[in-house]
């Protein structure tokens, strides 16, 4: 049986300069997987809002995910 996991998240989500700092992965390779629906995003209402990606739902799916 598993036991219950707990995490806590600073931010539900982050610019893609941000992410980068944090996970160490280039600007330019994040914002491909954007463009590819790797990463998910807040959706925008055109291109001049922010890029924020949506890191909850990647901690979600991480922890979903079956080894």
């Amino acid at each position: 049986m598993s036991e219950p996991v707990n995490i806590a998240l600073t931010v539900p989500y982050m610019t893609p300069q941000q992410y980068s700092a944090l996970t160490g992965e280039s600007v330019s390779a994040i914002k491909r997987k954007v463009a590819r629906g790797v990463y998910p995003v807040l959706p925008r209402e055109d291109e001049q809002e922010r890029l924020l990606i949506n890191v909850a739902l990647l901690m979600r799916r991480a922890l979903e995910a079956k080894f």
